[in-house]
């Protein structure tokens, strides 16, 4: 992957923010089964459909 990729601005923007700071608390929903995704992970692909106008979920899962 190229150095100046989109891919790899969004994942280091993420990291860097500071949720704490902002206000932004984890919950966890439900205590058995499967644990729930990490939010950052979410964030990226939130950003990435943004930057690149996908707005549909199938298409940002293609």
């Amino acid at each position: 992957m190229c150095p100046d990729n989109q891919l790899r601005f969004i994942d280091a923007f993420v990291e860097y923010i500071d949720f704490s700071k902002l206000d932004f608390a984890i919950k966890t929903l439900k205590t058995e089964g499967r644990p729930s995704f990490n939010s950052k992970l979410f964030l990226k692909m939130y950003l990435y459909g943004y930057l690149n106008a996908i707005r549909s979920d199938r298409d940002l899962e293609k």
